[in-house]
């Protein structure tokens, strides 16, 4: 079943107004500075939809107004602004219940939306597995579900206006809710089926590979870290979210088992909900790693808060006890932050790089084999050269760390990962452990 992005939040060509608060109330807004940085980063996920704004309202409140968040003279002054200068969509830059999402957009006439739409929307935009495209459809769907009256007077479904409470606009918005129900049960079943595939699919990656994940703030520089790691091309933008798929690539070492590096979808602070519980592939495939890069932009401004979130994300997820390597990435532009020298030395395990930096590069790479080398097992096997199957074999699968040719056979001195150490050559052709 081909995934439909019905429920579009933004409406065609946007023109868009912003408003933020100040508030002791609201977590990442209690200040002017932290206001401040939640405003510049809703910016720039406008800007990966390609939109910018025209016109931006800010209010400091000490108690939250439950109806519409904002007080009456800020919704007067909004509507006042509209004709005067032509915006057609505001954008919130804190989560909105649903009775606010309905209450603003009864105010105002304009189409609301929050800042954890904007992001869902990036979402849909971005996936391409049909496992993400299908998570993030359950995520939409379930975020709509409450707000079905916004949605559906934004979209003009079956006549009627804000306010409606029956006769045809009650229908639609009842018709509506059911199918929306009706898509999340459907997707979810489907979403069931491939959920197991894809535990299969991570039970042989588990068996053959070793598995690195790339983790960090989204436009932390993780997808140019793959992509020199591993010489591929994976896509790297300047933008948040430019990657929402898990994508796995073969690092480039001689090293046996391969090892796979993960690039995940970006963390960012007050990540919807939705999305931390419904969109399981990315999530899983940090779970799925046994070691964690994680990467953070050592000369962003907010280099540490933008570190504090996504080690409180991997909490969450019960992934701190992986062991990991904290990579400050970006080094040829740590000038730009001048808190730069104090965050190394608060997080001493760390390494200091530049994507595009060919030794710094290599340098994580041997961090990764380090750590891989020190949890294999170490054997001496005598392989008789009639047993072609068992050489080839532990040739594909063990680091070999001499060998010698013997009268009946070749003795090898190999390093094989700790699941190998039970299979049947090595315990058939073991002689010695080192």
């Amino acid at each position: 079943m081909q995934i439909e992005n019905k429920e579009s939040f933004i409406p065609d060509n946007p023109k868009i107004a912003i408003v933020t608060v100040i508030s002791p109330q609201i977590p990442g807004h209690k200040s002017v500075e932290e206001t401040n940085h939640s405003l510049y980063e809703l910016k720039q996920l406008l800007k990966t939809l390609h939109f910018d704004s025209i016109k931006e309202y800010i209010q400091s409140i000490k108690k939250i107004d439950a109806g519409h968040v904002i007080g009456d003279g800020k919704i007067q002054e909004i509507q006042n602004d509209i004709d005067k200068i032509g915006f057609n969509l505001l954008v919130f830059d804190i989560e909105l219940s649903a009775s606010q999402h309905r209450n603003i957009q009864e105010a105002t006439g304009l189409t609301v939306v929050d800042r954890n739409m904007i992001i869902l929307e990036i979402f849909a935009r971005h996936a391409r597995s049909k496992d993400a495209k299908m998570q993030i459809e359950i995520a939409k769907l379930e975020y709509v579900l409450p707000r079905i009256h916004s949605v559906w007077y934004h979209q003009d479904r079956g006549g009627g206006g804000p306010g409606m409470r029956s006769g045809q606009g009650e229908t639609a918005k009842e018709l509506e809710k059911r199918a929306i129900k009706e898509r999340i049960a459907h997707y979810k079943k489907e979403s069931g089926a491939i959920a197991t595939n894809l535990t299969e699919q991570r039970k042989k990656r588990d068996e053959n590979t070793y598995l690195a994940a790339l983790v960090g703030y989204t436009n932390a520089g993780k997808s140019s870290l793959m992509n020199r790691l591993c010489h591929e091309e994976v896509l790297e933008e300047d933008k948040l979210f430019a990657t929402v798929d898990a994508v796995y690539r073969a690092m480039s070492i001689h090293f046996k088992p391969p090892i796979l590096l993960i690039d995940t979808v970006g963390f960012i602070s007050n990540l919807p909900t939705q999305l931390v519980k419904g969109f399981r592939t990315t999530l899983a495939s940090v779970l799925e790693a046994h070691y964690l890069i994680i990467v953070s932009d050592i000369s962003h401004v907010n280099c540490k808060e933008q570190l504090m979130v996504t080690l409180e994300v991997l909490k969450d997820l019960k992934a701190m006890d992986r062991p990991s390597i904290i990579v400050f990435n970006k080094k040829d532009r740590m000038h730009e932050n001048e808190r730069a020298k104090d965050i190394l030395k608060e997080f001493p395990n760390h390494l200091l790089v530049s994507s595009f930096d060919e030794d710094d590069v290599e340098r994580i790479k041997q961090q990764v084999v380090q750590y891989f080398q020190t949890v294999q097992k170490n054997y001496h096997l005598m392989i008789p050269y009639t047993d072609g199957y068992a050489h080839a074999k532990i040739m594909e699968l063990g680091n070999i760390i001499g060998s010698e040719n013997c009268e009946d056979g070749i003795k090898y001195h190999v390093s094989v990962k700790p699941s190998l150490v039970n299979c049947e050559i090595v315990s058939k052709y073991k002689i010695g452990i080192n």
